[in-house]
C-alpha cells in the first residue's frame, strides 16, 4: 500500500489555542522535512480531522510519488527518534520544528503521536508514570462502527470503537479490499495488529487487517412488534379491555 499519509494526534485536554499552535508547528515540521528530502515540495491535502482526539491526517500529492514517499518516511523517522529519545537524524531546522511539537507535553496534554500507514511513534509527557508509557502493540480485535472509507493511495478506514467512542485508524494490505464491500456505516469487529495509546490504553490504529466481521444491528421496531411476547392465558381479558380500565382509572 502506498505510504502517502502523515498523521499527528494529540491526547489530553487540548484547548483551541493549543490546537492552533499544534497545527502551525505540524505545518512547520512538514515544510522543514520537505525542504530537506524532496526536490519537489508535495501538496498536502486534508484527509481526516477528528476533534475528539485532536487528530490531523494529510495525504501527500506530487507529480513524482517518490517525493511524497521520502517525506512520509522521514516523518516516521523523526517520530521514532523522539519516541526513543534519540537525536533526530536531520537538519537543526527539522529537529527544532519536531521538538516544538513535543514541547506542548505539559501533563495536561499527555501524548503526541506521529503516525504513517506503516508505523506509529508516541511521545509521552514526562509526568506520565513508567507503566503508562508502555505503548501496547499486539494482535487483537476491535469492535465499532466503520466510517470514512478512503481509497486514495490504498484502502484505509476509520472505526469508531464501541468502548471509547473514538476514532481508530485501520489500514488494509493490498489485495484485501474485497473484505470492505458493503461495510460502510456498519458495526464490525476488525482484527489485526492493534496499537494502543500508552496512557489510557485505548486503541489508536489497526494495521495488517486480517479480518472484518460485520455485525447486524438490532432492528429498532415498533412497539406493535412486541405483541405475543407474553402468552395470554385462557381467561385473560383482551388487551383493549385492559387499556380501557387503565384509562378510566387515571
Amino acid at each position: 500500500m502506498p505510504n502517502d499519509t502523515v498523521t499527528l494526534a494529540v491526547s489530553g485536554e487540548v484547548s483551541l489555542d493549543d490546537f492552533k499552535m499544534i497545527v502551525e508547528r505540524f505545518a512547520s515540521l512538514i515544510d522543514a522535512i520537505s525542504a530537506e528530502v524532496a526536490k519537489e515540495k508535495p501538496d498536502w491535502i486534508v484527509d481526516y480531522l477528528d476533534a475528539g482526539s485532536a487528530t490531523l491526517t494529510f495525504v501527500g500529492q506530487a507529480h513524482d510519488q517518490a517525493e511524497v514517499d521520502r517525506v512520509v518516511a522521514a516523518y516516521a523517522k523523526v517520530g521514532r527518534s523522539l519516541a526513543e529519545e534519540k537525536p533526530v537524524p536531520f537538519s537543526p531546522q527539522v529537529e527544532r520544528a519536531a521538538r516544538q511539537i513535543t514541547g506542548v507535553l505539559d501533563g495536561r496534554i499527555t501524548s503526541v503521536r506521529f503516525e504513517t500507514a506503516d508505523e506509529t511513534a508516541t511521545v509521552v509527557s514526562p509526568s506520565v508514570t513508567a507503566q503508562g508509557r508502555k505503548l501496547l502493540h499486539a494482535y487483537g480485535a476491535i469492535e465499532g462502527r466503520i466510517q470514512t472509507l478512503s481509497s486514495r493511495g490504498g484502502l484505509r478506514f476509520v472505526l469508531y470503537d464501541s468502548l471509547f467512542g473514538r476514532a481508530v485508524y485501520c489500514y488494509l494490505d493490498p489485495g484485501r479490499e474485497e473484505m470492505m464491500r458493503g461495510a460502510w456505516d456498519r458495526r464490525a469487529t476488525v482484527e489485526g495488529w492493534v496499537s494502543r495509546e500508552p496512557v489510557t490504553g485505548r486503541p489508536v490504529s489497526v494495521r495488517h487487517v486480517s479480518r472484518v466481521e460485520l455485525i447486524d444491528d438490532i432492528p429498532r421496531g415498533s412497539y406493535r412488534r412486541a405483541r405475543g411476547v407474553v402468552p395470554a392465558r385462557p381467561n385473560d381479558p383482551p388487551p383493549e379491555d385492559g387499556i380501557r380500565v387503565l384509562r378510566d382509572a387515571s
